[in-house]
């Protein structure tokens, strides 16, 4: 994972020494939406356990327009972003909420170049968890923290009221959407994770146990 973090940045300096050398005007902008996202998981014994409802969260972020050519351009970014999911059992419902801090790194194409209108791409994304929740219900009320642990071999820790994720998430990236001449932007996107978060339990093959963020957002924007 840190291999592809180093490539990520190595990425977006050669990109913008291009962009520099080649007297592009760099853009910037803001976006801010919703997220409906769930998790793939997989328990000890290997069997998918599937979540029955989409959480929603918030998206909050800022990004970089840089011109590759007349209508691609590469889409570098920071945000904050809300995952999680909601599993529904026989009287019962638990919701995982957890915070991350988030790297988009998408190619775009823009039909009209930044003159607006309609836009397409894709890239991969890194996160990085900041913090999150659990709440559980049923006959009785339970909420517990996450806790982001970069150590393999940590368990849950019911007695300290403790859900253990792996902090770093990362995935493959899909948007697209429309920008209007006064450079206002409606986008709808999706993601799906690649990396395990999933911590095992001491003793237990990482490889049994699986949970891996995948959602859709919409969100508005505005490009200065």
């Amino acid at each position: 994972m840190k291999q592809n973090l180093i490539l990520a940045s190595l990425l977006l300096i050669t990109t913008y020494s291009f962009a520099q050398s080649s007297n592009t005007k760099v853009g910037y902008g803001i976006k801010a939406g919703l997220n409906f996202s769930g998790a793939t998981i997989k328990d000890l014994t290997g069997e998918k356990v599937t979540s029955s409802g989409m959480k929603t969260g918030v998206y909050v972020g800022f990004y970089a327009d840089v011109p590759l050519s007349n209508k691609w351009f590469f889409q570098p970014g920071l945000a904050v972003s809300n995952k999680g999911l909601i599993n529904r059992g026989t009287g019962a419902k638990a919701t995982v909420s957890a915070t991350y801090a988030e790297v988009p790194l998408n190619f775009i194409y823009k039909v009209n170049g930044q003159d607006g209108g309609f836009f397409i791409g894709g890239g991969m994304y890194a996160a990085y968890g900041l913090t999150g929740t659990v709440k559980e219900r049923s006959n009785s009320y339970n909420e517990s923290t996450i806790q982001f642990a970069s150590k393999s071999g940590i368990s849950f820790n019911y007695s300290k009221n403790r859900f253990y994720l792996k902090p770093v998430d990362a995935g493959v990236s899909f948007l697209m959407g429309f920008e209007t001449k006064s450079r206002i932007l409606f986008q709808v996107s999706a993601q799906a994770g690649i990396a395990n978060q999933a911590e095992n339990t001491a003793g237990v093959d990482l490889e049994a146990s699986k949970y891996k963020n995948y959602g859709f957002g919409v969100a508005l924007g505005y490009r200065f």
